[in-house]
């Protein structure tokens, strides 16, 4: 749809991401907002609740609820709408090392 710039490596890390956590497959004919970015978008409110539940529910396995947390919020850094605000991924990797 757009240019193709080192900003899509971490959309495309943030989708994977998002797929880990909650299990969840990046594009489904049978969900209403079809692609995962969308469905999540849809899903989560204001309220980390939301995402600990979505985690909780969809993940293989427990996951550290404060982990599960920080690695979904790279997550949405990564498929930020606007390019010039996802992180590059040197800026995910230091991110993930923290």
């Amino acid at each position: 749809r757009g240019d193709i710039s080192i900003k899509l490596d971490s959309f495309s890390f943030g989708v994977v991401l998002l797929e880990l956590l909650t299990g969840l497959k990046p594009y489904d004919e049978d969900r209403e907002a079809k692609d995962l970015v969308s469905y999540i978008e849809d899903y989560i409110e204001d309220d980390d609740s939301d995402v600990v539940n979505m985690i909780h529910d969809k993940s293989i396995g427990q996951l550290d609820q404060r982990i599960g947390l920080q690695l979904y919020a790279i997550s949405r850094k990564c498929i930020e709408h606007f390019k010039k605000n996802r992180p590059t991924m040197t800026e995910v990797l230091e991110s993930l090392e923290r």
